[in-house]
Parts: C-alpha cells; sequence; structure tokens
C-alpha cells in the first residue's frame, strides 16, 4: 500500500481500534481509526483498483470473541480430543479447529443444517458475513454452524483447510441426533475465499485428506449442496485473486500443475451436489469469470445449478445495500436452500 495512502488514513484518526482489510488481502493494523469508520471510502482509496475496501471490523477479529458474547452460541472443537493432523504453529488453542453453533429458532425449525465457511483470502477468516446471513438462518428454521480455520497470517496452508472443512462437514453430520437435524441434507456455504474451500470440499469430497481418527471420520463429507457467494474458484493466472493463491499454497508462484490442482473447475463431476451461485459484474479483486467457468463445467457434467450474476456490487459487499440488486442474493439463496 502506498505511503500517500496510509497518510490519508491516519489523518482521520481518533483512539478507536479496528482491522482494514483491503481486496489484495494486504493487512494494515492502526490503533488510531475513527468510530464511524465512513469516511474509508472510494474517496480516499482512489481508483486504484489494487485498494478497494472490502470489509471492516471493530474489535471482532474472531469467532471466538464472538461466541464469548452470545451465550446462546455453542463453541466446540471439531476434533473431540484426537490431535488434529497437522502440527500447531502458535498455541494448542490455535490448532484447535472451532465451530461455533447459531441454534435454529425453535418454534421455525426445519430440521436442516448448514455449515458457513468464511472468506479473508486465506489470510484470516472474516466471521461479519457468516455470521449476519447465519442469523437469517437461523430464522428460517436451520441449525447453523461457522468454521474458525487455519489461515496463512499464522502459518498454515494447504492441505491443512481442506483437512478442517472436511472434518467440520463430518463433525457437523454427526450431530443430526443430538440437534435435531437431518444430516444427510447438510450443505455448505462458502464466501470468497470460503466459496473456493466450499467448493473444494464438493469437488473432492472423496478424497481422505488424513487418517480416521474415529468414528466421526466414518461418515462421508460430500455436502447435499453448495452455495458460493462471490467465490474464488480457479488459480489460472488469467482471473485468480492472486491473495488467495499465496496464501493457500505458501507459495509466490505456484506451478502450473498446482494451479490446475486448485482450480476447482477443472475438477467437477457427475456426482459434486448442487450449486447456488452468486457474484457481481463490478466485482474487480474475484472477477466473475471465476463464477463463471464453475457453472459451466457444472452443467457440461450434468449437475442441477443456478447462478446470479448481478450488475452492481463491490467484493466483500456481503448482504448488499438498500437499493443495490445484490442485495437479492440472500432471500434468493435461501429460497434455493430450502428446496434441497
Amino acid at each position: 500500500m502506498s505511503t500517500e495512502l496510509l497518510k490519508k488514513i491516519k489523518s482521520k484518526s481518533n483512539d478507536h481500534q479496528v482491522k482494514i482489510y483491503i481486496s489484495r488481502f494486504q493487512f494494515i493494523f492502526f490503533s488510531q481509526i475513527p468510530k464511524p469508520l465512513n469516511f474509508i471510502s472510494q474517496e480516499i482509496l482512489g481508483n486504484d483498483p489494487d485498494y478497494v475496501l472490502i470489509e471492516t471490523s471493530r474489535f471482532k477479529d474472531s469467532l471466538t470473541d464472538i461466541s464469548n458474547e452470545n451465550e446462546e452460541y455453542g463453541k466446540y472443537n471439531i476434533w473431540e480430543g484426537n490431535t488434529p493432523p497437522f502440527k500447531l504453529k502458535v498455541s494448542e488453542e490455535d490448532g484447535s479447529t472451532m465451530v461455533i453453533h447459531m441454534p435454529a429458532e425453535k418454534n421455525v425449525k426445519n430440521n436442516k443444517a448448514v455449515l458457513l465457511v468464511p472468506g479473508g483470502g486465506y489470510g484470516v477468516a472474516m466471521v461479519g458475513l457468516p455470521i449476519k446471513f447465519g442469523k437469517r438462518l437461523q430464522e428460517e428454521g436451520y441449525e447453523v454452524f461457522i468454521l474458525d480455520y487455519r489461515v496463512a497470517k499464522n502459518g498454515y496452508h494447504y492441505p491443512i483447510q481442506f483437512q478442517e472443512v472436511t472434518r467440520a462437514m463430518k463433525w457437523v453430520k454427526s450431530k443430526g441426533k443430538t440437534w435435531g437435524f437431518q444430516a444427510n441434507k447438510t450443505g455448505v456455504v462458502g464466501f470468497s475465499a470460503g466459496g473456493h474451500l466450499a467448493s473444494f470440499l464438493a469437488t473432492r469430497f472423496d478424497l481422505e485428506p488424513y487418517e480416521e481418527l474415529d468414528e466421526i471420520d466414518q461418515i462421508s463429507s460430500r455436502p447435499a449442496y453448495h452455495g458460493l457467494v462471490y467465490p474464488v474458484i480457479s488459480f489460472d493466472k488469467d482471473i485468480a485473486h492472486n491473495g488467495s493463491v499465496v496464501n493457500l499454497t505458501g507459495k509466490n508462484n505456484p506451478s502450473d500443475e498446482e494451479r490446475s490442482y486448485f482450480s476447482n473447475d477443472l475438477h467437477v463431476k457427475e456426482n459434486t451436489p448442487e450449486a447456488f451461485i452468486v457474484h457481481s459484474w463490478e466485482d474487480s479483486a474475484v472477477v466473475a469469470e471465476n463464477s463463471m467457468r464453475y457453472f459451466q463445467a457444472l452443467r457440461k457434467n450434468g449437475v442441477r445449478s443456478t447462478l446470479h450474476l448481478f450488475e452492481h456490487g463491490p467484493h466483500g459487499v456481503g448482504m448488499g445495500k438498500p437499493g443495490m440488486d445484490f442485495s437479492f442474493w440472500p432471500e434468493m439463496m435461501i429460497f434455493w436452500m430450502n428446496s434441497r
């Protein structure tokens, strides 16, 4: 990021601590940022395509923070006493792989569950949108689970993220009787880089990324369906989100073979679960060609799926804004999910 841009942001500051997240997934930490945050806009960022603000969050950095503030949310370790199949980089807590359970509203319980996978370019796990969408799903009667997976800022790269999402899906399904939902109807919804992880699971669920640990690992990790919101799909140099490429692989310039391996559109099969995909033409951080290629691959393999390309909505706009066509996606996706 340019020195000039840093000066512009710092010049507007006071004593509120936040994290600013930029579309190229570079991270800037300040101890003094204005409370309203509204000043951090295109006016400051200018027209530089490398620096489009996609999300801000005050204080709530992790699902642990969220769960501690909401007594009705349960926090669970998906490994259940087993040693995770990866070496811990920071601490035991860092390596524990948590999911947050947002229980369905009792009067509208629909006996279904969904696993939400945050975005963040594999550099962080941005939980704001999963929490917002999760609350809407609670109202619709879903048992909602949000995965807090390992990220590159703590030194974690592939295959750890795939190990975690695989275990998380198995773990959620194993709780069907406990929380009263049909395990075989459990889906996954991923956002941005979380969409890459969700579609990786949907296309590679038949792989076993670690040795069986317990009875939970005997459960299939195949989701009943997958929803993707402005997803990273391809690692092709022409359309790849480079931050996700570097953070997942741990390499600045992975080989062509590695890029193909991580391009999920190249791994769609006839047994890939159905998908509901939303993207925007205005997305310059993760271009819409990612979703278009994936949808074409699904269609080619006879996987019934839905793709909505909205006219307006920058990357990271989340649930959308009033008057923006992209704001229709949550209700459209829920309508589709309800029919599965």
